[in-house]
């Protein structure tokens, strides 16, 4: 079994064993490796716009997940705000891959980062507390 191999089992069992806090933290990392990548395969030695644009289309499946995860009835204007956000980063992550250019995968590696790190508190606020995080 490769490395490669074996990180792929420990990401499968990762996810298939998560909890769905730890997914929507999941989907966010995973949506920013995506853009790290496709980033790399644009500004890189060697451009790869093919690979560049399999990974903006892995992020932008990503952000789908999420925005379809969003339970609008329970979550107000948080969902609502959300929604906008993940509409936004969608948008930017459409024109990065039609104009093969990472400048506008920067807004939405910040909204991204920050959201992530909001969740992994809230998360971690609601484990404290004893109350259930998702």
């Amino acid at each position: 079994m490769t490395a490669r191999d074996a990180a792929g089992l420990y990401r499968e069992a990762a996810v298939t064993t998560a909890g769905p806090a730890q997914l929507v933290a999941l989907l966010y990392d995973g949506a920013l490796a995506a853009i790290g990548c496709a980033r790399r395969h644009l500004d890189g030695d060697r451009p790869d716009p093919e690979a560049a644009h399999r990974e903006l289309t892995r992020a932008q499946d990503i952000l789908v997940e999420l925005q379809m995860s969003l339970d609008h009835g329970a979550g107000g204007d948080i969902s609502s705000s959300l929604d906008a956000l993940y509409d936004f980063c969608l948008d930017r992550l459409v024109a990065a891959n039609l104009a093969k250019d990472t400048r506008p995968l920067q807004p939405v590696t910040t909204v991204l980062l920050e959201l992530r790190d909001a969740w992994n508190g809230a998360v971690v606020a609601a484990t404290l507390t004893g109350e259930p995080a998702a």
